[in-house]
């Protein structure tokens, strides 16, 4: 058996359960067998004995570790997070090698970065499914399984009738109200802090990163006034917050020879002359060092963050902030992180408007990606029949650029000292992969059509599909 995952971090956690040395990402296995894209999303395969147009080596097919044999089983964690042309460079591997695909996944959490909707058109397709029901991962003050937190938990993800659901969990505690977003960044930065202090887990998800940093921003001062902190020998993030001794960082880009990967969480540990951060991993018992370059531009704070930061995380407290900006699947998420505690804080003048705003944000489905899909998940057809796999191709427009900022107008405005910030611009979507090979063709932008070549017609892979609750397993 193999087991990968979209992301590094979701591949350790993966790989730290199954008991495997190697930490594998869905597209780590397709880059050993072959598969290359550029930066504006075509994508090649190498067959061995051709040039690595990147490297200029010979690629000479993947290493033992990558190979899969008939009858192995290939299971991709977090497939809810997994693009469709990845998805189908593993297929076509999975195909080929006469081995069996297992993706298990939750469908209402946060959706893949690219063309997502694979668990659902996987849904609709495999012979065998199995749907995961119960939830383990709440607890109540006395450590019993929290049934009834649970029960309210799969309401949330269901999307149905969310006013009900809205005064359940205000009635059980589960919601804080403020009137101004000062307030409510002020309560939660103390408890964060405080939180911090006790050494207790927490997650901590807001809607952008501009609020992420609003809020780790305040976090630091109260931690450097408890002394927890040093402010004296500091660098700088990439958002311009002070770095020092004591602080939680995430880091965001992937550095494999460093063994870090994107969305990691360290402790500061040491600044050297040279502007080196020092980092320490308590989870993995492990320790890197990372460039002062490296510290420019993919270190962040991280006593708080994006909902996609806390996605696959689970701490002892979780905590949601809720603007016009989180949408259902990051409703789910942000309240299924903590396993004694879940809260939302809103920012209204009543509760009824808080109820308003919660129905908007958690009254929809969760959307699965910005792929065009069908309303309902096709029919059920069997085994034998062709999957819809040779039919993906890529959409034709151009990635469009998102601008930085809350679109809360009144989000964290006049609380802090960076409030007055000018808004930064993110960086562009990544261009949506666009598979363009010996083996296959996509539509090319501008044009309405792709033609599938010769590799792509024959796809016939027994898949199992485990679609899972939150934390049912956990």
């Amino acid at each position: 058996m193999m087991v990968v995952a979209p992301s590094k971090k979701a591949a350790m956690v993966a790989a730290e359960e199954t008991g495997s040395e190697d930490a594998t990402t869905a597209h780590g296995l397709a880059h050993q067998h072959g598969f290359r894209w550029d930066t504006d999303g075509v994508w090649t395969r190498l067959r061995p004995g051709d040039t690595d147009p990147v490297t200029g080596h010979v690629y000479t097919g993947p290493h033992s570790t990558a190979l899969i044999t008939a009858g192995d089983v290939l299971v991709v964690d977090e497939a809810g997070m997994l693009d469709q042309e990845t998805a189908r460079a593993l297929l076509h591997v999975a195909d080929q090698a006469d081995a069996r695909v297992v993706f298990v996944g939750d469908r209402r959490q946060l959706p893949a970065v690219g063309r997502g909707g694979v668990l659902d058109m996987v849904a609709g397709w495999a012979p065998t499914q199995v749907e995961l029901g119960a939830v383990h991962r709440f607890r109540t003050p006395n450590n019993q399984v929290d049934t009834e937190y649970a029960d309210l938990t799969l309401r949330i993800r269901a999307g149905i009738d969310p006013e009900k659901v809205f005064d359940d969990l205000h009635q059980s505690g589960h919601v804080q109200v403020w009137d101004t977003a000062a307030d409510a960044l002020g309560h939660l930065a103390w408890e964060t802090a405080r939180r911090h202090l006790d050494g207790v887990s927490q997650a901590v998800s807001v809607a952008t990163n501009d609020d992420a940093a609003a809020v780790n921003e305040v976090v630091r001062e109260q931690l450097v006034t408890a002394g927890a902190v040093d402010d004296t020998h500091v660098t700088h993030g990439p958002d311009g917050l002070r770095i020092g001794v004591g602080d939680q960082v995430m880091t965001r880009q992937n550095q494999p020879d460093l063994g870090v990967a994107n969305r990691m969480t360290w402790t500061v540990t040491g600044i050297t002359d040279h502007s080196e951060v020092q980092l320490y991993n308590e989870a993995r018992r492990q320790r890197t060092t990372v460039d002062p370059d490296y510290v420019r531009h993919h270190l962040h704070l991280a006593y708080a963050a994006t909902v996609h930061g806390v996605q696959g995380d689970t701490a002892d407290h979780g905590d949601l902030v809720l603007t016009d900006a989180t949408d259902a699947a990051a409703v789910y998420v942000g309240l299924t992180r903590g396993r004694h505690t879940n809260t939302v804080h809103i920012i209204a003048g009543t509760l009824d408007e808080a109820r308003e705003q919660w129905v908007a944000a958690a009254g929809g489905t969760a959307p699965t990606s910005a792929s065009t899909r069908p309303a309902q998940p096709p029919p059920r057809r069997p085994a034998t029949t062709r999957p819809p796999w040779s039919g993906i191709r890529s959409p034709s427009a151009r990635p469009q650029v998102a601008t930085g900022g809350s679109t809360s107008p009144n989000a964290w405005n006049g609380s802090t000292r960076n409030s007055q910030r000018p808004p930064r611009l993110q960086r562009p979507l990544k261009t949506p992969w666009r598979p363009r090979t010996n083996t296959w063709r996509s539509t090319r932008p501008g044009t309405s059509t792709g033609r599938a070549g010769p590799g792509c017609s024959g796809i016939s892979l027994r898949l199992l599909v485990i679609s899972q609750a939150p934390s049912a397993i956990q």
